[in-house]
């Protein structure tokens, strides 16, 4: 879909942009009108980005600690504060 003069926002990912495959309206709320279309990116486009890197202090307090660290925590349903939890 195109928008002529609309401004098309991309993933930034890895210290690049990078195209994605879907978009959303974003709306002005003071108007109600579109004024640009943001990235609607799931997990497919975000798995290839760099790993998040954490200071080697912290890698250490999570062994002695013995925590298990998750993989993709921000894209676990589970972990959807969104969602009403009841």
């Amino acid at each position: 879909m195109s928008n002529p003069g609309k401004l098309v926002l991309e993933n930034y990912i890895g210290g690049k942009f990078v195209p994605c495959s879907k978009h959303i309206d974003s709306y002005d709320p003071a108007t109600g009108a579109v004024y640009c279309r943001v990235p609607d990116s799931g997990a497919e486009e975000e798995l290839g980005s760099p790993p998040v890197r954490k200071a080697r202090s912290i890698k250490t307090w999570m062994s002695e600690l013995a925590v298990e660290e998750l993989d993709y925590p921000a894209q676990s349903p589970d972990l959807n504060l969104t969602e009403p939890l009841g």
